[in-house]
């Protein structure tokens, strides 16, 4: 049994917490997820268990999101969230660790379509991560946007990887979803 649910704005918010989130055993290991049960389908909740890849843990972790994705695919290469809110799940540091691994595996791929979607997954990353960001005039994300005591001393220690201008420099230049904006894509 799970320890408690926690609320997500999207299947795919789901997917990219557990790829971030390190194991709850040992601390060290990423988790993996097998694929997800639906628990309850009026309250749209779904289940992954989870093992580690470090000391083989498993774990049930429950997630409720507005709507279950029709498919699989959708949910990892569909928005992450249609709302203003920031993430409960994420915090900026993961949302910006998150952006730069989905930009180091689309430089390793050659398909460039798939390339191409690890990037718009990054600027949709990146999105998530200026949410945290409640102040006009400051640069630097609010105490409330960290979450974890790693992304707390991240930011001591390296604060210029927070700079909101950066992270806004860092999306002007990666692609967008032309379906979802209604734009040309670049």
């Amino acid at each position: 049994m799970p320890d408690s649910i926690l609320l997500a704005h999207s299947l795919g918010e789901v997917l990219l917490y557990l790829r971030v989130t390190p194991c709850g055993s040992c601390g060290a290991g990423l988790i993996f997820p097998g694929s997800p049960s639906v628990v309850d389908r009026m309250a749209v909740e779904v289940e992954f268990v989870t093992s580690c890849a470090q000391c083989d843990a498993q774990k049930a972790v429950r997630f409720r999101v507005p709507e279950l994705p029709k498919d699989h695919e959708s949910s990892i290469d569909g928005p992450i969230s249609l709302s203003e809110e920031a993430s409960s799940i994420l915090d900026v540091s993961q949302w910006i660790t998150l952006c730069h691994v989905l930009l180091e595996e689309a430089g390793l791929l050659s398909d460039k379509v798939q390339a191409r979607k690890r990037k718009i997954q990054a600027a949709r990353c990146l999105e998530e991560a200026i949410k945290f960001f409640d102040e006009v005039d400051n640069d630097l994300p609010p105490p409330d946007a960290f979450f974890h005591e790693s992304s707390k001393r991240q930011f001591k220690d390296r604060p210029e990887l927070f700079s909101k201008s950066k992270l806004i420099d860092l999306r002007a230049t990666l692609p967008t979803d032309s379906s979802r904006r209604g734009g040309a894509s670049e």
